[in-house]
């Protein structure tokens, strides 16, 4: 009994170790699409382009956050992980519009007015 009791511990210890691993990996990738969604405004001039990557980056985090629950290491995880695609009106979008586009102010007010 104890043999077993001692194989059940170690082979606990390597799954806990590999999901820690996991976990560090998959906070690393969040991190990483919060970046590029905070940085798209100041990369690409163009307002639909940014909306498009910064939705890509939510739903790579939501995909990254589903993997994380299913190895139970979500508890590390900030509520802030979570970038939430806002619906209505973007005053980043508009701005960066009108400050490198030729587009006429209703022009961007439509292309950064969600639905």
């Amino acid at each position: 009994m104890g043999k077993l009791l001692l194989i059940f511990l170690l082979f606990s210890a390597n799954v806990f170790a590999d999901n820690q691993e996991e976990c560090a990996r998959i906070r690393s990738d969040i991190v990483r699409q919060q970046n590029i969604a905070n940085m798209a405004p100041r990369m690409v001039n163009n307002p639909m382009f940014v909306a498009s990557l910064q939705a890509k980056s939510a739903n790579n985090i939501a995909d990254l956050e589903s993997q994380a629950a299913t190895l139970n290491c979500n508890a590390a995880f900030s509520s802030n992980t979570v970038i939430e695609q806002k619906q209505g009106f973007s005053q980043a979008c508009f701005d960066t519009c009108i400050n490198n586009t030729t587009k006429t102010k209703d022009q961007c007010f439509d292309a950064c007015n969600s639905k």
